[in-house]
């Protein structure tokens, strides 16, 4: 498995280096659970999917809003609201919706397949 090597000291550098960090220390942990539960002879998996952006509906009990969006939100409205003079920063296109992805996660619950893929 290929590590990102991220310090706690760049992820107080931005919010984003923050949250980028936090998804790489918790999968990180997560894999050292698998990796170490392994060794005494479980046979746990750990499938992970993790598509770059995440986008879809706001559950009503969020305080998420326009006014106070999240970072992925954020983002799409930094991009679609920029000034006709200025360009719109460069995004790649890669992301999920939300409901997809949770439909996915159920697929792969207590399923053997697609175990060690990345």
């Amino acid at each position: 498995m290929t590590r990102t090597l991220v310090t706690h000291e760049q992820t107080l550098e931005s919010k984003i280096h923050g949250y980028q960090a936090s998804k790489t220390f918790a999968e990180r942990i997560a894999w050292d659970f698998i990796e170490s539960q392994n060794e005494t002879g479980s046979t746990l998996l750990l499938v992970t999917i993790c598509p770059p952006m995440v986008l879809g509906p706001v559950h009503p009990t969020t305080s998420i809003t326009a006014a106070h969006p999240n970072e992925s939100s954020a983002q799409l409205l930094n991009a679609t609201n920029t000034p006709a003079n200025e360009s719109a920063p460069i995004r790649r296109p890669v992301f999920a919706d939300v409901r997809d992805g949770g439909k996915v996660h159920v697929r792969r619950f207590g399923s053997r397949k697609g175990a060690f893929q990345c």
